[in-house]
């Protein structure tokens, strides 16, 4: 199997895995929500509602959802990718490592687990000069599940 069909196929399995959840229940019907002001875009459950913006820029959202326990904050960054792995280690984020998902490539990371015992896991991205970044946070092993076929539903879209 070559690359491009490497890539078609992780498009098509986390599509099938969305597909599933909605058969399952766990998901009601699915959202596509742009990433600021990029060219990518993930699905989230319709389950989830937009929380408005995190910041006093239209740069930073989120959307929650208190029944599955999960929220995900949109961000993008006006620097490089070097100077937002600086800052996430300086708020304590661990376990950074690359990951390609659908041929994007991305920085993962964890942050301890809070003592409430919600945990948080991250994905920054590049996306031009500027980097972008995707923070779930999470308090049950289905919503860390979530977060992972939210992940795999991640796709370049036609450019801004």
């Amino acid at each position: 199997m070559n690359t491009k069909e490497a890539e078609n196929m992780r498009k098509v399995i986390g599509m099938a895995l969305v597909l599933m959840l909605l058969a399952a229940g766990s998901v009601s019907s699915a959202e596509t929500v742009r990433l600021p002001e990029s060219r990518y875009a993930v699905i989230l459950p319709d389950a989830m509602t937009y929380d408005g913006p995190t910041a006093d820029t239209a740069e930073a959202f989120a959307y929650i959802s208190e029944e599955m326990l999960l929220t995900v904050h949109f961000f993008r960054y006006d620097m490089s990718m070097t100077d937002v792995i600086l800052d996430l280690l300086g708020r304590g984020g661990d376990d950074i490592r690359p990951v390609s998902v659908n041929g994007v490539d991305m920085i993962a990371f964890r942050y301890p687990p809070e003592e409430d015992g919600w945990q948080a896991v991250g994905y920054i991205l590049e996306d031009g000069n500027a980097a972008l970044g995707i923070l779930f946070w999470y308090g049950t092993q289905e919503a860390a599940d979530l977060t992972k076929t939210i992940m795999e539903s991640i796709e370049e879209t036609e450019t801004v």
